[in-house]
């Protein structure tokens, strides 16, 4: 068995421009508050604009490459939804600067951590 490698965490080479609102997602409680409220004001359900906010900015912030099994995934999922690609493209294109705006609070305390750690 090849031993592990090592690995340094560094936040020497951070990246201001991470969307640090999108970690903060469906998976904590403000980010699925943010998602509903986001939802309400745009009358989207709640389970519509969360997997629209994964398929539009948390799988292009874990850097998921394109594929035509991804590409198939989430056509069969925005039929499951009953929504168009283009429909779910514009709800995000809303959506991501009402979740964003909302979530502003908790991003920066979260940057200012990071850069504490840094």
């Amino acid at each position: 068995m090849s031993p592990i490698s090592k690995v340094d965490s560094s936040t020497s080479n951070f990246n201001c421009n991470f969307p640090i609102w999108v970690a903060i997602d469906k998976h904590t409680p403000q980010g699925r508050a943010a998602i509903q409220r986001a939802g309400a004001k745009l009358k989207i359900p709640y389970n519509q604009l969360s997997w629209i906010s994964f398929y539009f900015e948390s799988a292009k912030v874990n850097y998921l490459v394109d594929s035509p099994w991804w590409n198939a995934e989430r056509k069969w999922r925005f039929e499951q939804l009953k929504i168009s690609e283009s429909y779910a493209t514009g709800v995000w294109q809303e959506a991501s600067i009402i979740i964003e705006e909302d979530l502003n609070f908790q991003t920066l305390k979260i940057y200012d951590l990071i850069k504490k750690i840094g």
